[in-house]
């Protein structure tokens, strides 16, 4: 039996270009347009396909998701999604299903026979929150579909749905709509303030009661040119202190370091005379000489805390290629410990070169410095493709990390162990949210301590 209008949308799990999806779940709070296209690589899918990516701000400004689908294989979907963008110069950002075996098509009723028992219709469905269907439209292969038409049976059906309203033959966004007759007529006054016409007891007509009045649209652009133009004074104000706070920071580092270079050179020069001494001046010494140098390499790390993003230039990298210019570089670390690497597909992606090696870096030292004492070091790097961003993985087999410190560690720093435990500045970790941040993602820590961690981060994928 086919379906109707008013059935619930049959739930499905289903693979497509942006993963495997179950779609009520995927479907969410949101409408959803489901549609099906005879075949991949065919001139009148492609300039479809094209329109529903260049129709994108339309469908979000809906509360509607997209999602198409063909008796077509992954593989063909992945490859034909690269001649949809260069055609049609768009990008495709919505989900295509590959329903190689027709389960979906055949739930669906997306396959007629006496059409075609090898390829589907155009079918449209559209699914309202509820999952239910509240539209369907069949064209024929021979026919692109009219995503105007689309967009105004969607407007149509949003409005029923809000305002007890109908729509008339040829209704256009922003016209007079019609009062539904379930509508009682004491409950009119306060459902349509604008006031409505009766042409007789069952035509009553009401401009579109969503629409706000140009006068109120003049209020309301004001106010939002109002705090838009303070807006901006505050954030001029703004960059103005972080650059004068910027400018103290680097000024005040950078004249520390003088002193604490003159106090490790004397102290340094009296160890070396030192047998006048007693042994406890001496130690005094010591000490003195250490923690002059522990400053000075916490002012250095300051420093370079403050200019991470400071090279505002974007580049093309090839993250398997900075893994390895980071293994060449720490390769004498690497072979004393023993240390085992696992890299998986790894992207080429546009970031901060100097920064994003950082990142890596820093991870993959830390890695090595707190392992288990007990077992050689493994350290595995993954990445996935996640919507807008790639998630990058950094697991290793070491001590672990206490998860009630799990904020803490990324804070400027803090520091989970004695600086006689294991040396550091308590940066690092800083420094590697610092960097994610500025590549529009974050960074997070999964951790069992005696076990190990994985550090996961997100690259915007610009």
């Amino acid at each position: 039996m086919s379906l109707m209008l008013g059935d619930e949308a049959p739930d499905f799990v289903a693979q497509s270009t942006e993963g495997v999806i179950q779609f009520h779940e995927w479907l969410g709070d949101s409408w959803g347009i489901l549609m099906s296209h005879p075949a991949d690589f065919t001139p009148i899918c492609t300039t479809e396909m094209g329109t529903v990516a260049k129709f994108k701000d339309e469908f979000i400004a809906r509360n509607t998701k997209v999602i198409a689908l063909s008796i077509d294989s992954f593989d063909a979907h992945t490859n034909w999604i690269k001649d949809i963008n260069e055609t049609q110069n768009t990008c495709v950002d919505f989900p295509l299903i590959a329903d190689e075996y027709k389960q979906i098509a055949n739930l669906y009723g997306m396959v007629h026979p006496n059409e075609s028992i090898t390829a589907t219709v155009r079918s449209v469905f559209i699914i309202d929150p509820k999952k239910v269907i509240r539209l369907t439209i069949t064209y024929p292969a021979s026919t692109g579909r009219n995503f105007h038409e689309i967009i105004r049976v969607l407007d149509s059906l949003q409005l029923s749905t809000y305002h007890n309203v109908g729509t008339p033959a040829n209704w256009e966004q922003s016209q007079d709509v019609l009062i539904l007759p379930s509508v009682k007529n004491e409950a009119i006054p306060k459902l349509f303030p604008k006031g409505h016409i009766e042409l007789n007891p069952y035509i009553k007509i009401t401009p579109q009661p969503n629409l706000v009045s140009s006068a109120t649209l003049d209020i309301v652009t004001n106010q939002l040119e109002n705090t838009l133009a303070s807006l901006r004074e505050l954030n001029a104000k703004l960059t103005l202190k972080n650059k004068q706070l910027e400018e103290f920071t680097y000024v005040a580092s950078h004249d520390l370091q003088e002193p604490l270079r003159t106090i490790s050179s004397l102290s340094k020069v009296l160890l070396r005379d030192a047998s006048s001494l007693s042994a406890k001046d001496q130690k005094i010494l010591g000490y003195l000489n250490d923690s002059a140098t522990r400053m000075s390499h916490l002012v250095k790390g300051i420093m370079g805390h403050m200019l991470i993003g400071k090279t505002q230039e974007l580049k093309s990298l090839d993250c398997k290629e900075v893994i390895n210019d980071i293994k060449n570089d720490l390769s004498k670390l690497i072979l004393e410990n023993n240390v085992t690497f696992k890299i998986g597909e790894l992207p080429t992606l546009n970031g901060y070169e100097l920064e994003l090696r950082q990142l890596f870096q820093n991870l993959i030292s830390n890695a090595i410095k707190y392992k288990n004492p007990e077992i050689s070091p493994i350290i595995e790097i993954n990445s996935f493709l996640e919507d807008e961003h790639y998630r990058f993985e950094v697991k290793d087999n070491g001590i672990g990390i206490n998860m009630e410190y799990k904020n803490l560690i990324f804070k400027i720093f803090q520091r989970l162990h004695g600086k006689n435990e294991y040396k550091g500045t308590g940066i690092g970790l800083a420094n590697c949210k610092k960097i994610a941040e500025l590549h529009e993602g974050d960074i997070w820590v999964e951790s069992q301590e005696g076990v190990g961690s994985i550090f996961h981060f997100t690259i915007k994928n610009a």
